[in-house]
């Protein structure tokens, strides 16, 4: 988890592309974002709906990521 978990500190601003700290996030694929970055996301969504995947659940990296200090909203 250490390795795969990127804590950026502070408040989220915006509604769309939002603001945390210093960084800028975006939706991929929308004017202005990097289109490979858009098609290496659907390779991954596509691997993630594989049968044999073991990428774990989403409840369980919600709760790697509170256990690293991030708030992941409710539980």
């Amino acid at each position: 988890p250490g390795q795969t978990i990127h804590r950026v500190p502070g408040p989220i601003h915006g509604d769309g592309p939002w603001k945390v700290g210093d960084h800028v996030v975006q939706v991929l694929g929308c004017h202005g974002s990097d289109p490979d970055l858009a098609v290496a996301y659907e390779q991954w969504l596509s691997y993630l709906s594989a049968p044999q995947t073991d990428y774990p659940p989403p409840p369980l990296i919600a709760a790697i990521a509170r256990r690293m200090g991030c708030d992941t909203g409710p539980e």
